[in-house]
């Protein structure tokens, strides 16, 4: 079965991210530290290898954002109560200020993004997008359906 349903998803997502930059150049802040502080107002501290794990960045690559961001004053880090070598990153004020007026350029993206389609399909869209997700997600996972690391390890 031919279908270029793969093509689609890696072009959607390509333009979106080339949408996001547009609107956000000029801006004093880089489209990974918009992501980064949009995840942080959402998630309550977690920490630099969640963060980095939850926007598919190298470790080194969120420390390097991260420390821009607290020099701007918009995060602080804080050691992990539970794990002495890892931090958390907390989102400060100026942060959270800065992440609730990009919500307008978020909604105004998705909006444009999704034009056309009603309620029903968006709802059905998701759905669908959360299965490849999740079929994904679960091949990806050792002892998952088709798990490939015995194959790939001989």
């Amino acid at each position: 079965m031919h279908s270029d349903t793969g093509i689609h998803i890696h072009r959607i997502s390509r333009l979106l991210k080339a949408e996001f930059e547009r609107r956000v150049q000029g801006s004093r802040l880089t489209l990974t530290q918009w992501r980064t502080l949009g995840v942080l107002l959402r998630e309550d501290a977690p920490t630099q290898r969640a963060l980095a794990d939850h926007l598919e960045i190298a470790p080194m690559t969120i420390s390097d954002q991260i420390d821009r961001l607290e020099a701007m004053g918009c995060v602080q880090r804080e050691n992990d109560p539970d794990d002495a070598r890892a931090k958390r990153v907390r989102l400060l004020p100026e942060g959270r200020a800065l992440a609730l007026g990009m919500r307008p350029v978020v909604e105004s993206v998705y909006a444009q993004a999704l034009a056309g389609l009603d309620d029903d399909d968006i709802a059905a869209l998701d759905r669908m997008l959360q299965t490849i997700i999740d079929n994904l997600t679960a091949a990806a996972t050792p002892d998952g359906p088709g798990d490939m690391t015995d194959t790939l390890t001989r």
